[in-house]
């Protein structure tokens, strides 16, 4: 056997090269970053008598009224206390004033916006008081770079009575996309990684044109596919080369470079984007932080034009009078606000951009196996099979019309798993989980069911009947090969160890003249001894194997069922949940589709209607609290009809989804 070690050196050259492509492709977009707010900050005077920090921004075409209208709608967001505000022929003045609290004195915030568009800043403190010039020139600049021109005066009149919705700078943006970024799964089934944020302005061709242009810099990767449709898009990343996101440590065989697929989906009606990627099975090596780098580049270049700024590196002396735990805290706290505050202000985006919320049911996966051992479910365990079918499943419903405008619902088609198509949010109704949707107005078909079939082949097949046009449907199987776990039991023999065991020590006697002197010298005894250091015996021993399966696509001809959702609807509906044996598909029926593809026609489907009620509906008082939008929807929700082009059938009792959820089937003949 070969044993490589992942050099660090190599890695670290292949992720300089990428930070240097970075570096490269960012000339034209740190220009773009680096806004006259910031090249224009000052700050003067001394703590004693009160430090001063200024700044100002020009943006043609605004006009001082309705700079000042901006400003005063953010300044009352953020809970500053509006104070004087005058109008002159060069322009308007207005004061706002920071509350005292219990860390800190209040102190004043003076803006002056003239005709030119030229909108000054300045603070001043209180005698005494301290402030750090590049947390003030943040706060002061981030503010600023808000206002706009073509937003007038009456148009933050207008929207005073709906809710002030949290606009992001683009640094604000990027934290939010850090906060967000979560990693699950195993090596084994491959790792998923995701996260997501919010923009001020996403224009969807310009964050095309943004990536092209940093992927053609950065070699190992470049922009696959894109799926546009209205305001939505769905883009393909192409990472050729895993180098980038590795840890760089001890790997037999050498470090795993397989690229892999990642998916960023856009919403400009939300400024809304996502970052999802799912990586090779068994690829181990995966750098979290390198990774959430990565995605969070990706997003701000998409979403905003401009990279994020560089990380702050860990300072590696320790200050004394700094706790570490408090700290550590603290950042934890800002990241969880964050996190909430850009969520609540996706749901405030969607009722102003006229989407619909859906309470969309499927199986309740933690309630059907809560009573399942962890071994029961992993790869090999006596539940895997169904446990693995139920968490994979998923229903595809799609836009009438719209063949990208797709709503996938099933337990892992979660925002934080899937990305912003996901579920945003859910809750669980005894066998039924209600995933929270944000979607597009219209009618949605459901077109199709995916799965996996673990430890699952395919029977003899044929194309006696095979046809490019069946009546119902057509299944397509890809072969999968699966890690699958076992145990059995192995004799281990007893292990023994020799050890000295000291014995004390004595005195050799020194005598003169008969006569007892003292000691001449001490000596130690020791003696030895067998210990056994393990009994040994029977043993389960792990041993890891594979197995073949299928990742099953159903494709429906025609629907198999439909509902309807109006501009700002907020419905509950019907949803369906399917069993290993929902698809009955004809063996003589099938085809070679392609390397372990094989596509068959379908005889009869049978899915679960799961009723849907808006009186399922509730939310824990913490979770209302923090999403007091969610509680408004539950108690807004109506139950939208569903029509359903399939047979009900009779339940079968004895089953989990007997007195439930009813069968429905459609079949060929």
């Amino acid at each position: 056997m070969k044993i490589f070690i992942c050099g660090t050196s190599k890695l670290a050259g292949l992720w300089s090269f990428l930070a240097l492509s970075i570096v490269v492709f960012s000339a034209p977009l740190v220009a773009h970053a680096q806004d006259a707010c910031t090249t224009n900050f000052t700050h003067t005077g001394d703590a004693t008598s009160g430090l001063t920090y200024a700044t100002s921004r020009t943006v043609p075409g605004l006009a001082p009224r309705d700079a000042l209208a901006q400003y005063k709608q953010i300044a009352q967001e953020q809970g500053l206390k509006i104070g004087r505000e005058s109008y002159g022929s060069n322009g308007g003045e207005l004061t706002v004033s920071h509350l005292a609290s219990v860390n800190a004195r209040g102190f004043d915030v003076h803006l002056q916006a003239d005709a030119t568009g030229k909108v000054s800043i300045a603070a001043t403190l209180p005698p005494g008081m301290m402030a750090k010039a590049d947390a003030l020139r943040d706060n002061l600049c981030t503010t600023l770079n808000k206002l706009q021109a073509g937003v007038s005066a009456s148009d933050v009149a207008d929207r005073g009575a709906r809710p002030l919705v949290y606009t992001p700078s683009p640094q604000e943006s990027t934290d939010i996309c850090m906060a967000n970024f979560i990693g699950s799964d195993t090596s084994d089934e491959g790792e998923t990684f995701s996260t997501w944020s919010l923009g001020s302005a996403i224009d969807i061709p310009s964050a095309i044109e943004h990536l092209k242009g940093l992927t053609s810099v950065m070699k190992i990767m470049h922009l696959s596919t894109g799926a546009i449709h209205g305001k939505k898009a769905t883009l393909t990343i192409a990472l050729d080369n895993a180098a980038g996101v590795l840890d760089g440590g001890f790997s037999i065989g050498g470090p795993d470079l397989r690229g892999f697929t990642i998916r960023l989906d856009l919403d400009a009606a939300l400024d809304a984007i996502s970052f999802s990627v799912h990586t090779n099975k068994e690829q181990q090596g995966i750098n979290r932080d390198r990774m959430r780098r990565l995605a969070c580049t990706l997003v701000a270049i998409a979403a905003n034009g401009v990279l994020p700024p560089e990380e702050k590196k860990p300072s590696y002396f320790r200050n004394p009078f700094k706790n570490p735990q408090k700290a550590a805290q603290e950042q934890m706290d800002k990241g969880v606000q964050l996190m909430t505050q850009a969520k609540r202000s996706l749901y405030q985006r969607a009722i102003q951009a006229g989407k619909a919320i859906a309470f969309l049911p499927m199986l309740n996966v933690d309630a059907k196996y809560a009573q399942a051992l962890p071994s029961d479910l992993t790869p090999g365990g006596t539940m895997h099979q169904p446990f693995r079918f139920d968490e994979t499943a998923t229903l595809v419903w799609r836009s009438t019309g719209d063949a990208n405008n797709i709503v996938n619902v099933g337990d892992q088609y979660s925002l934080f798993r899937e990305g912003l198509f996901g579920y945003i949010q859910s809750e669980d109704a005894r066998k039924t989980t209600y995933g929270i949707y944000i979607i597009d107005p219209g009618r949605y078909d459901l077109v199709g069911v995916t799965y996996d079939l673990v430890h699952s082949t395919l029977p003899a097949l044929s194309s006696k009947h095979w046809t490019t046009a069946p009546k119902l449907g057509m299944a397509t199987f890809a072969m999968t090969n699966d890690v699958e776990y076992s145990s059995h039991q192995q004799w281990f023999n007893a292990q023994y160890q020799n050890v000295q065991v000291y014995d004390g020590s004595s005195c050799a006697i020194e005598e003169t003249s008969g006569s007892v002197i003292g000691c001449a010298q001490w000596e130690n005894s020791y003696h030895n001894e067998t210990h056994v250091s393990d009994p040994g015996g029977w043993r389960s021993v792990v041993d890891k194997g594979y197995a073949g399966g299928l990742a099953a696509s159903i494709k429906f001809t025609k629907p198999f069922a439909h509902f309807d959702v109006t501009p700002g609807a907020i419905i509950v509906t019907d949803g369906f949940t399917a069993i290993p044996d929902s698809v009955a598909y004809d063996s003589d029926a099938c085809h070679q589709a392609g390397d372990n593809l094989i596509d068959c026609n379908i005889k009869s489907v049978k899915l679960f209607r799961i009723p849907g009620s808006p009186s399922e509906l509730h939310i824990f008082p913490e979770a209302a609290v923090k999403f007091p939008e969610v509680a408004d929807f539950t108690t807004k929700a109506t139950y939208q009809p569903m029509t359903v082009n399939a047979t009900k059938l009779e339940e079968t009792p004895g089953t989990y989804e007997a007195d439930w959820a009813a069968p429905y089937s459609l079949s060929a003949h």
